[in-house]
């Protein structure tokens, strides 16, 4: 071959060498970030990649990912729990503007003996009409309030999770593109050009181009792979489960 196609590959090889450096930086960092959100070292060892998780059943099942969000949702979970805790304290303010009565009885005891009794009867009545109302009122616009908050968590939840869940859907179709139709056509490309370099009808750089096209089809399948875990990690925390 020509001393300039022995040149080009050697260039090729080492910009192919500065992405491999690069890479490995970018999973150094993601390691040390993982390693931070588990509370060990920044250099502690992980295990090496698996093949990506497949995408589930139940990921692409809106009507039941809404059901199961309803139902097993932390941050709905919160909201009515601070909701039952605001009905309760209504309740109880609406209560106090009744009288409360208080009975008891007591024995007297002289030596081993008990002798007499002894009843008490206690009353409190609410005098203040106009505190009361106002606590009465106060504790109803809480109550609103938490409400008003539980809906638009709700609300929130619900369109977060319709945005994951359609760009998970899209990303499904994309990555079946990606490996069934574009990565063999990338690389039936590249047997041709071989073919016709070995034949001297082609330049090197034509040969360069075909291969660079697979590399780069199969970056871009592990990137769409890669949002497609990570949205299918934002449906698991939206619905409270693992799917």
């Amino acid at each position: 071959v020509p001393q300039q196609d022995v040149i080009k590959a050697q260039t090729e090889v080492t910009a192919m060498r500065t992405e491999l450096v690069m890479q490995a930086s970018e999973r150094r960092q993601a390691a040390a970030r993982l390693n931070a959100v588990l509370a060990r070292p920044a250099d502690a060892p992980l295990a090496d990649a698996e093949a990506p998780r497949d995408i589930p059943a139940r990921a692409l099942d809106f009507a039941a990912l809404t059901k199961s969000a309803g139902e097993r949702s932390p941050q709905l979970a919160v909201q009515a729990a601070q909701l039952a805790s605001a009905t309760r304290n209504a309740d109880l303010v609406r209560a106090s503007r009744w009288p409360d009565l208080t009975f008891g009885v007591a024995g007297i005891q002289r030596g081993t003996r008990l002798t007499e009794y002894e009843l008490m009867v206690e009353m409190n009545i609410p005098w203040q009409r106009d505190v009361i109302r106002a606590n009465e009122s106060e504790a109803l616009a809480m109550q609103s309030a938490v409400e008003a908050r539980r809906d638009a968590v709700a609300a929130q939840l619900q369109g977060e999770l319709g945005e994951n869940w359609a760009a998970l859907d899209a990303l499904r179709e994309q990555a079946a593109i990606l490996r069934d139709t574009l990565l063999p056509q990338a690389q039936l490309t590249f047997d041709s050009a071989l073919s016709a370099y070995q034949a001297g009808r082609v330049d090197f750089g034509t040969l360069l181009d075909a291969q660079r096209q697979i590399r780069r089809t199969r970056l871009d399948l592990l990137k769409v792979q890669l949002e497609q875990q990570m949205r299918l990690a934002e449906i698991e925390r939206i619905v409270g489960e693992d799917l």
